[in-house]
């Protein structure tokens, strides 16, 4: 058949799942060297932290990403999702 006239990389493993990870990460470049990250958990204020941590970030001129139960956001713009954190 024509589809298997193309060659495709192939790449056989044995747990696909356990794979896809570092293989990401590493197709991508390793976005996280890039990043820094901050993960705020607890009872209480977690919203009202990660507000704060976002404006001192922005204020000090970074572009900031935010995902949390009140939606998420990417610098100015607010992103749509129907799943909480």
């Amino acid at each position: 058949s024509e589809f298997n006239t193309v060659p495709v990389p192939v790449l056989a493993v044995p747990d696909s799942r356990n794979a896809l990870a570092p293989l990401s990460c590493a197709f991508y470049d390793n976005p996280t060297h890039h990043l820094y990250l901050a993960g705020v958990t607890g009872t209480n204020g977690k919203t009202t932290t990660t507000r704060m941590i976002d404006s001192i970030a922005r204020a000090a001129g970074d572009i900031t990403g935010t995902i949390g139960t009140l939606g998420a956001t990417v610098a100015d713009r607010a992103l749509p999702h129907d799943r909480t954190t």
